[in-house]
């Protein structure tokens, strides 16, 4: 027995030594190289200002994506897109049509550049991907939310759109004032009359702001709502010279006003 235990030990020994041999070969190695400038060596301040300008880039990414974020939502919330779904295949069908696709896609992107960087943080290594996307995602979406629902900044920025004070994205902004699209059957007007059962609408231009184009409509049965002139409305129909018959209405939000 003592002759087994004294082989392992001597056995345990070898690998030692064998181990710090090469432990210090792999270190003789690595300063050689150093001297060679094979490897370049960089002091603590560096790593330090490479976290916080990563820390400033994540920042920046994030703000931008929450920005686009709440201005998806405004577009959608603006244009009335949600009531769309209210008029069947055919509103689904427009809603795919004038949904925000590019910005969406690039605020994906966005978010997925955030996580990826997230994850070069001291603390982001420990945190499992899905996580820190499903996280991003999460507080992107509520922060968003707020900017738009709590905030005037995308009605600040609209209203400098419509005085053509915003050269970047005057576009984009000029564009949630715009009607639905010709050839899907589905209309944006103002009321400007109501007699006899029949709705006198004043259609929106291209540009949202009501036009002289002046259609009827019978009064169809709106379940629980309350239709008033001055409404700004939805009209599901087809459009047969000055009217549009088998109409149905939706209220649709109310743009603010160009200043």
């Amino acid at each position: 027995m003592w002759m087994y235990i004294h082989k392992n030990t001597h056995k345990f020994m070898e690998k030692d030594i064998h181990t710090k041999n090469n432990t210090k070969e792999t270190i003789a190695g690595v300063l050689q190289k150093i001297q060679h400038k094979e490897i370049s060596v960089h002091s603590k301040a560096f790593f330090r200002l490479r976290m916080f300008a990563l820390i400033v880039l994540v920042v920046g990414i994030c703000l931008t994506s929450i920005l686009l974020c709440s201005f998806i939502l405004f577009n959608i919330h603006m244009s009335g897109q949600p009531k769309f779904l209210e008029f069947g295949p055919q509103g689904i069908k427009l809603m795919f049509i004038v949904f925000p696709w590019v910005l969406f896609l690039i605020d994906i992107i966005l978010i997925g550049l955030a996580s990826a960087l997230i994850r070069h943080v001291s603390f982001g290594y420990k945190i499992p991907g899905i996580y820190i996307l499903l996280g991003a995602i999460g507080i992107i979406a509520i922060s968003g939310y707020i900017v738009e629902s709590h905030t005037p900044f995308h009605r600040v920025m609209l209203y400098r759109a419509d005085r053509n004070q915003l050269p970047l994205f005057d576009g984009a902004y000029k564009r949630v004032r715009r009607p639905p699209p010709e050839g899907y059957g589905i209309y944006r007007g103002v009321i400007v009359l109501k007699e006899n059962g029949v709705l006198h609408i004043d259609l929106d231009g291209i540009n949202g702001i009501a036009t002289t184009t002046t259609v009827t409509v019978k009064i169809p049965e709106m379940a629980g709502q309350e239709i008033n002139i001055g409404d700004s409305v939805f009209i599901a129909g087809k459009k047969v010279d000055n009217s549009i018959v088998n109409a149905r209405l939706r209220i649709a939000p109310r743009l603010p006003p160009p200043r």
